[in-house]
């Protein structure tokens, strides 16, 4: 009986994942969960996500210091950047992180509202996190925002579970910020 549902499980996550019965949040973790059993899974979602998306579009507000809203196409988008992972703000009764504040005020230098954008994917990485914000990197007139916060001190690097392809260019812009101990490395 054990050995049926071992050749059945792999089976019916594949059916899943390929039939569309999920969303995107919850193939990646139906996927997560099969690589931890040691189960490869191959499928049309791990094809589609080997080519990098690529929108335009205007900001229409920042939320906090690496999600914001931007208008693609006449439908607004939450998108979290890719890489980079800045201090939470205020929400509500749960207070905030040390430097939450700047690091959004420091995205709202960047990219203030109605400035045009340039949004990418990142094929290694997946389309939407939890929250069903779309994950991508943003470019300012060819300037990638997640590393100027970086740059900034406002930001550190995301530990994602597979590298992002702008690991390195990321990863050196954090040790020199946490070399000039100002900003976010300095205060916190």
């Amino acid at each position: 009986m054990l050995k049926l549902w071992s050749r059945l499980i792999p089976v019916l996550l594949a059916a899943l994942l390929m039939g569309g019965f999920l969303t995107e949040p919850g193939r990646d973790q139906v996927r997560r969960l099969a690589e931890s059993a040691g189960i490869e899974m191959v499928d049309r979602i791990a094809d589609a996500q080997e080519e990098t998306k690529r929108s335009r579009g205007t900001v229409v507000r920042v939320v906090d210091g690496d999600t914001l809203h931007v208008k693609v196409d006449g439908k607004t988008e939450k998108v979290r950047l890719l890489g980079v992972d800045a201090p939470e703000v205020r929400h509500g009764a749960k207070a905030g992180d040390c430097y939450g504040d700047r690091a959004t005020a420091e995205l709202r230098r960047l990219a203030p509202g109605g400035t045009r954008v340039r949004l990418a994917s990142d094929p290694t990485q997946g389309d939407t996190d939890v929250y069903g914000r779309q994950l991508r990197y943003l470019e300012v007139d060819q300037v990638d925002v997640g590393r100027e916060l970086l740059k900034a001190d406002a930001a550190k690097l995301y530990p994602n579970r597979t590298p992002i392809e702008r690991e390195q260019a990321y990863r050196s812009q954090e040790k020199a910020a946490q070399r000039a101990d100002r900003g976010l490395w300095g205060q916190c």
